[in-house]
């Protein structure tokens, strides 16, 4: 049975990376063994999961219908096992794969801090991307998910969810906030233009941004580096309070230089989620109603 679960675990893999190579990474083994564990499994199955493409190692027909089963049962182990550390009820556990936001880091501390240090406390989070997030969730590795898109991408990022066997739900729609440090000239002008912009230096967290003179992955850099740069700018959803006077930054909102941005809480079909889920989400819905009204945003 375990080797039937670690098979699922490698198809699944492939099937997020569309690579032997990059899934062998991931899964900290060599290639020529993910690629004879995927053999095995075919042999098995008696049909092939996955065949060679243009656009890298995609899932043949009858795949799809073999990695929808595989997300299923890996996720109904995951509950299985979190049963064996104990009584359900009095562990106090959060899985979460979530795009970086001040916002969201904000109500994870939040909920942290509420919980009790009495009872066992299992948290893990991981800041990704979205398609990253959505292939965590679907798979199991991740209970709960929020992704970050554009608004005229919504139609399509749901029926994307619906056919991973995914929930979802809108936690914030939002114009993107520029933020300062607040020794930038920009910081305090009554309107900031593109063209007020063209003399500063944007700090990206997009890897694909080939023509920024600033990318940066972390938020924690990016946010270090935008307190100490009066010359530089950052977009970003809009940041709490304490995160503000922390780096001594100013937010502009209201500007209306950037199309709309949709945050999703997103899980899978089957899950029943828990008290201390519950809690959580509570806890993200706090913070953005308190920026939503306006706390903490200049201009």
């Amino acid at each position: 049975m375990n080797n039937d679960i670690a098979l699922f675990r490698y198809a699944v893999e492939v099937e997020k990376t569309a690579s032997i190579t990059l899934a062998a990474e991931n899964l900290y083994m060599s290639q020529p063994s993910l690629s004879k564990a995927i053999r095995d499994l075919e042999a098995r199955l008696g049909y092939n999961v996955f065949e060679r493409t243009s656009r890298g190692i995609l899932p043949t027909r009858k795949g799809r219908v073999f990695l929808g089963h595989a997300h299923a049962i890996l996720r109904q182990m995951a509950q299985i096992e979190a049963l064996s550390t104990g009584d359900e009820s009095s562990a106090q556990v959060l899985s979460l794969s979530t795009a970086q936001s001040p916002y969201v880091a904000e109500a994870v501390t939040r909920f942290v801090a509420s919980l009790d240090g009495q009872k066992a406390i299992r948290v893990r989070v991981q800041e990704t991307d979205a398609a990253t997030t959505i292939e965590n969730v679907a798979g199991g590795e991740a209970r709960l998910g929020i992704i970050r898109h554009l608004s005229s991408e919504d139609g399509r990022t749901v029926e994307t969810l619906k056919k991973k066997g995914l929930k979802s739900e809108t936690v914030w729609e939002y114009e993107p906030a520029l933020l300062l440090s607040r020794n930038s000239p920009l910081a305090f002008h009554s309107a900031v233009s593109r063209a007020d912009l063209g003399a500063a230096t944007e700090i990206s967290g997009d890897p694909n941004d080939r023509d920024a003179r600033l990318y940066v992955s972390g938020r924690g850099m990016k946010l270090e580096m935008v307190s100490s740069l009066p010359w530089a700018y950052m977009w970003t959803c809009p940041v709490p309070d304490g995160v503000l006077e922390r780096y001594d930054l100013v937010q502009r909102t209201g500007l209306g230089l950037c199309e709309r941005r949709h945050d999703r809480l997103i899980y899978a079909d089957d899950t029943r989620l828990s008290p201390t889920e519950r809690s959580f989400i509570d806890k993200l819905f706090e913070v953005r109603r308190e920026l939503a009204f306006g706390d903490g945003q200049d201009g």
